[in-house]
């Protein structure tokens, strides 16, 4: 029994042996390397560079381990283990979008943090470590520089690492903060720096855009706040701030502005743009992204019934709920801190539930009896309607057409039958439709319309409610068409003028002009044409005689105004016609300046006699005005100049003249006021004229003494200038 009881005494003993060797060897452990969990992996943040680059700063709570590196080609992904670190990040999901990068996603497990970062494609990386930051820039060139003034440790997609030092030079800094409004309304932040490729870090934070330059140091005088918020752009103010030899600058949005940021970075300029979201973005990232603002709840549940997960809901929400007897079953779910219509939403997609709403009740069903109760609800209306009494309306069509409105109201059907009669009085009704057989009526199957043509009103007999609507519509529809009134000149110019107005600008600034510019004529013609957005300098080319038609825009009227006077007290040329004449948004106008040519052409008959024709010889203008939303004018033109050519005689005897004619047809944009300038139609006058002594201008040698010849040589152009100016509904211009 003494064996046994030294043998038990030793247990003790070797127990406490062990103990003192492990305390000792612990300090050896600890030199060999960090414990597991000595660092935290804190933020993640991202910077975009210039062009697709894109670069990610990890922050740690120490110095930053050197990583081990991996990639995948399909799909592009590029995995960062970090050993020893643990994970304090608030999201291990973050989306980015930016670059090539599309969301970065971490993990840890055994001592060490995963950093996944999928890519749309491979491109080239760069790993940098710089104190307790971790660096990785994404679509450089594999060895990208690194930061002045900073010891780093580089890692290159090779997977290559080595230490760099970078030599010091001059200290970056902000030269100037601007803000611009964009295009469409967008706020551009412009900052310019004494150098280029600064390290740039833009990261959101309660609402707000927060720019960080690393390195990058702010003049006392650029540290200000900005209040931009009457440039009505999504900016509300821009604050810059200085953080010892780093800058903030922090962008606060305006209250309720939805917009995509834009940076970019141009040599020694760094641009960051807040464009505002259009209807149709807006509508897109509202599909793609409800927006939930419901009290936030956590929910953790193993197998728990879904009526009492729905009164949970309920309770949080404060909102009446109505839940369906066929709804039944259990759910598992873990969510943690979500808005509770979020919440609902995932419940009801996982169980193929549907809800309706109304005020403050929520109906929640299946999506099948959802449907099958609508259908019944659109059945029953449709049983109400059928039974529901008639009414007739006379409703007075004040602008359009009555018969116009008829065929809109019937959709596909055939126009009225018949027509009015105007004579004794009496109106006849020029006919009438019912919507039944035509389903795209806004008709009732029961309902029909008549047209009266001598009152240009409809008599509309439907159900109360279609009549609501048809009025409703016809209020839209009834509205006066807007005109345009066209101020026309038709000048003739020398040469002089001509080149005094144009001479000076030969090219194209900025060309509103269609494409599809042509000239045609008798003669050989080509094409050409010019257009000048600012001042009055046009481009009117002159070549021969036979012309080369042209087109040009001024947007300064009043000047042109000035040079016409001008032109006419200096006799350098006169306007010749005026005219004026107002049509409707695109309906065609026509005017006309010239001569009937009268000519005789010879009859095949028994008293073989002779009869007058006449054939125009005019100098016509069609315009056809088209108003734009943003209350511009595209005009259809077309110019056509004629003129009186040989006479050709006829086989019964008589003589017809030619016609040689120019033309120019184009399609122009104009700002409502400005003026279209036409032009390349030239005439040339030769005139050789001798004056003589009578009797001693015919004495031999003597003779020329008293004689005198002159010869001139005038060429002139035919200049025609048309101005579209949009009319108010009391007929008055509307011109800039």
């Amino acid at each position: 029994m003494k064996p046994m009881t030294h043998r038990s005494r030793s247990l003790p003993a070797l127990a406490l042996l062990v103990a003192a060797c492990l305390a000792l060897l612990a300090p050896v452990g600890a030199m060999a390397g960090p414990a597991a969990g000595s660092l935290a992996l804190q933020s993640i943040s991202t910077a975009a560079g210039s062009g697709d680059r894109v670069s990610l700063r990890f922050k740690l709570s120490g110095p930053a381990p050197s990583p081990s590196v991996f990639t995948v080609e399909k799909p592009a992904r590029i995995s960062i283990d970090l050993p020893h670190t643990t994970l304090a990040l608030d999201k291990r999901y973050q989306r980015i979008a930016e670059g090539p990068v599309q969301a970065v996603t971490a993990a840890a497990a055994d001592g060490k943090t995963r950093v996944v970062i999928e890519l749309t494609q491979m491109v080239n990386y760069h790993i940098q470590r710089q104190g307790d930051e971790l660096i990785v820039h994404l679509g450089g060139p594999a060895h990208a520089p690194a930061a002045p003034n900073a010891q780093t440790a580089t890692q290159s997609s090779s997977g290559a690492e080595h230490d760099t030092a970078s030599p010091s030079g001059p200290a970056s800094a902000i030269e100037n903060i601007d803000f611009r409004r964009g295009d469409q309304g967008a706020g551009r932040i412009e900052i310019t720096l004494n150098g280029t490729n600064a390290p740039v870090d833009i990261t959101r934070k309660d609402g707000k855009i927060v720019v960080r330059l690393q390195g990058i140091q702010l003049p006392a005088h650029l540290a200000r706040r900005l209040d931009v918020t009457d440039f009505a752009t999504p900016v509300r103010t821009v604050d810059a701030m200085s953080r010892g030899d780093n800058t903030r600058i922090v962008i606060t949005p305006a209250k309720g502005a939805q917009f995509q940021r834009l940076a970019y970075q141009t040599g020694n300029h760094l641009y960051i743009e807040l464009q505002p979201l259009t209807s149709a973005q807006k509508k897109q990232r509202e599909q793609a992204h409800p927006q939930y603002n419901g009290k936030k709840i956590s929910l953790s549940f193993q197998n728990i019934k879904i009526r009492s997960v729905l009164q949970i809901i309920a309770d949080v929400a404060n909102v009446n709920m109505v839940v369906s007897d066929s709804v039944s079953g259990t759910i598992a779910l873990q969510l943690d801190d979500v808005p509770w219509d979020q919440a609902l939403d995932i419940i009801l997609n996982a169980k193929g539930l549907g809800m309706t709403r109304n005020n403050n009740v929520i109906t929640v069903a299946p999506l099948t009896e959802i449907a099958n109760r609508e259908k019944a609800k659109a059945a029953a209306r449709e049983a109400t309607n059928n039974l529901a009494p008639l009414h007739s309306e006379i409703i007075q069509i004040n602008y359009a057409r009555a018969s116009d409105i008829a065929n809109i109201l019937k959709s596909d059907t055939a126009a009225p039958h018949g027509t009015a009669s105007s004579g004794g009085g009496n109106a006849a009704p020029s006919g009438n439709a019912g919507g039944s057989g035509n389903n795209q009526s806004l008709l009732s199957p029961r309902g029909h319309v008549t047209v009266d043509d001598r009152t240009n009103s409809l008599l509309v007999t439907d159900t109360r409610e279609k009549l609501d609507q048809i009025r409703s519509l016809i209020d839209r529809l009834d509205i006066p068409v807007r005109q345009v009134l066209i101020e026309s000149r038709i000048v003739i110019a020398n040469r002089d003028f001509t080149r005094s107005l144009g001479i000076s600008q030969t090219g194209v600034n900025n060309s509103k002009l269609n494409n599809a510019l042509s000239a045609q004529s008798s003669g050989s013609l080509g094409s050409a044409y010019g257009a000048n957005n600012g001042g009055y300098s046009v481009s009117l080319p002159a070549t021969s005689a036979t012309s080369l038609l042209s087109a040009s825009i001024i947007s300064d009227t009043f000047s042109l105004n000035l040079q016409l006077s001008a032109m006419e007290s200096e006799d350098n040329g006169e306007i010749i016609s005026s005219p004026r004449i107002i049509t409707a948004d695109g309906q065609e106008a026509n005017i006309e300046q010239g001569q009937e040519i009268p000519y005789q052409s010879g009859t095949v008959g028994s008293n073989q006699g002779t009869s007058v024709q006449f054939k125009k010889a005019v100098l016509s203008l069609d315009v056809t005005p088209k108003i734009t939303p943003n209350k511009k004018v595209i005009m259809n033109l077309k110019v056509t100049q004629d003129s009186v050519g040989k006479y050709v005689p006829t086989s019964q005897g008589g003589s017809v003249p030619s016609i040689d004619t120019r033309s120019l047809t184009t399609q122009v944009l104009v700002d409502n006021g400005d003026t279209v300038v036409l032009g390349g139609i030239f005439e040339q006058t030769n005139r050789d004229t001798t004056g003589d002594v009578p009797f001693v201008s015919k004495v031999p040698l003597l003779g020329a003494l008293f004689k005198n010849h002159s010869r001139q040589r005038n060429k002139q152009e035919l200049l025609v200038f048309v101005t579209p100016k949009i009319l108010q509904n009391n007929l008055t211009a509307d011109s800039h």
